[in-house]
């Protein structure tokens, strides 16, 4: 099942006895989790009726053996694993899911890890529960994303507040909606998030940051390119290294595609790119103008150089 398929159940008040929410973007996990928290029973019934254990202080056994209790003056009772990553072997749980109390909602929180559904305990929960992988999105679906979750909340957000936001947060969903939350408390309903609302929220000086960097750079802007790696300089918490290089590394690397196949016609590149919209090739368009193939490919040997002296790799 995906997100939208279990927000559905969950809507409809259908619970499964197992949902084992495992991978690598945890802001999913952590929606579906919280959901059923806050839904499966009402406040008073949760005082006697909803546990959480931790990963780092229970076994599997353990696990079971809270699962197989009844619930009192309830129709169930909610069992939560949080950080079920630090249980060692989950496999041991195949003997409870094959035939798990209807009475027990179980979810279990894996995440950074997965278990395989041709596995044994992968198939048992997926015919008797939930086994839902979070995997990590690509940029051009995070922005995607981001836009989703802006007009979820009754707001819009222009494409470069987009943008900004995924430069220097990265991709992570959970810290992007922890941003945007915030922008939300200061906004009037219907509001446009701009760029400079991003910047101000996430404590991005508005004309020197990386996304203004990759603006200069792609326009050969010599003089800004100095004065954003000044501040930068005297700044570092504003562009920490690993972020910087790698949102260049990004750009380059698009870049490269987009001279390569720049005669395609807009949709098509776009889609090759993996970008957001005709928009997102304004500045790979300038760079066009200014960098031919063998330019761009020594900036991204240079950043992988740099990525491996940041790191203590031949680094004096």
């Amino acid at each position: 099942m995906n997100f939208q398929e279990i927000n559905k159940q969950l809507d409809k008040r259908e619970y499964k006895p197992v949902y084992f929410l495992q991978g690598e973007e945890s802001w999913f996990i952590d929606q579906i989790a919280a959901r059923i928290e806050q839904e499966v029973l009402s406040d008073a019934e949760k005082g006697f009726n909803q546990i959480i254990l931790y990963g780092k202080d229970v076994d599997v056994p353990t696990v079971i053996n809270t699962a197989k209790r009844y619930p009192m003056m309830a129709p169930y009772q909610v069992v939560v694993v949080r950080e079920a990553q630090q249980v060692k072997d989950w496999k041991p749980l195949l003997s409870y899911v094959e035939n798990p109390l209807s009475s027990t909602v179980l979810v279990i929180l894996y995440k950074k890890k997965t278990v395989a559904s041709s596995t044994k305990l992968g198939k048992a929960i997926s015919k008797k529960g939930v086994l839902f992988t979070a995997k990590k999105m690509y940029e051009n679906q995070v922005s995607t994303w981001v836009g989703q979750y802006v007009r979820g909340k009754g707001y819009k957000i222009s494409e470069d507040a987009k943008q900004l936001l995924i430069n220097h947060l990265g991709t992570s969903l959970s810290k992007i909606s922890n941003e945007l939350d915030k922008c939300f408390l200061n906004l009037v309903a219907k509001s446009n998030i701009t760029k400079e609302i991003v910047a101000d929220q996430i404590g991005v000086h508005r004309s020197h940051n990386v996304f203004e960097l990759q603006k200069a750079i792609a326009q050969k802007d010599v003089t800004k390119v100095f004065q954003i790696a000044n501040h930068f300089a005297s700044n570092p918490k504003s562009a920490p290294l690993v972020m910087l290089i790698a949102t260049l590394y990004r750009f380059f690397s698009k870049q490269l595609i987009f001279l390569q196949n720049q005669q395609m016609p807009e949709a098509a590149l776009v889609k090759k790119m993996g970008v957001r919209g005709g928009w997102a090739l304004k500045d790979h368009r300038a760079a066009a103008r200014k960098y031919h193939a063998q330019q761009i490919q020594r900036a991204i040997v240079l950043l992988y150089e740099y990525d491996l002296k940041s790191k203590g790799w031949n680094n004096p």
